[in-house]
């Protein structure tokens, strides 16, 4: 028998042309579409995830000394609560952007405290004026004739710090303060007609007037 030689064909491993001009131009772009860890920025400079994450950290840290607090237009920094709130925040381990925002949460809370008081204050001052002008005794139409009796009392027997204080306080436009005012006016009037008059009475003094005859001296 003759010899039998069995030849094997190895497996043709040539990528054709073709193929090949495809392969490698897929290479590069497979290679572009996976994500990388590197992010370029517009300015040339890359920065990695580990940096990202180092800046992170960086913001989110408790800084040994707060930077000064941003507040709004018209709202005044307490010192003192700023003080105390200080070593609250380190404990708590706020950076400075959290701290920040319980700052801007406690100067939104005053700034609206504030603007409601300055409302009921209108508010009550305007309900003090409109009661006086209705007042039986002095408002009407003679209200501001009595008014200006009131405020010959107040120039005559008011200090300085008496007329600042009703100022700010708006006490003066308080009817029974009106009331008060207008009656010393009245008698200051008819102390001085009296006196015109030539009356042994005499002048009497701002006692007298303001808590009448019967005060001890």
């Amino acid at each position: 028998m003759a010899d039998e030689t069995t030849t094997s064909t190895a497996p043709n491993t040539e990528i054709p042309a073709g193929q090949a001009a495809d392969a490698a131009t897929t290479a590069p772009a497979a290679a572009a579409a996976k994500p990388a860890d590197d992010q370029s920025q517009a300015d040339g400079t890359v920065l990695t995830a580990k940096d990202g994450d180092k800046a992170d950290k960086a913001s989110d840290a408790v800084p040994e000394a707060y930077a000064e607090w941003k507040l709004p237009q018209g709202v005044v920094l307490d010192q003192a609560i700023a003080e105390k709130a200080t070593p609250i925040f380190k404990e708590l381990g706020l950076s400075q952007d959290k701290a920040q925002k319980l700052v801007d949460l406690f100067a939104d809370a005053r700034r609206q405290a504030a603007e409601q008081q300055t409302a009921v204050w209108t508010e009550t001052q305007q309900k003090w004026v409109n009661e006086a002008k209705a007042d039986k005794e002095f408002g009407g139409e003679k209200f501001d004739e009595n008014v200006a009796v009131a405020r010959k009392a107040i120039d005559r027997f008011g200090s300085p710090e008496l007329k600042a204080a009703l100022a700010a306080t708006g006490a003066g436009n308080h009817p029974e303060f009106i009331r008060f005012a207008m009656k010393v006016g009245r008698a200051i009037s008819e102390d001085s007609t009296m006196v015109s008059g030539g009356s042994a009475a005499g002048k009497r003094d701002a006692a007298e007037i303001l808590f009448g005859s019967t005060m001890t001296k």
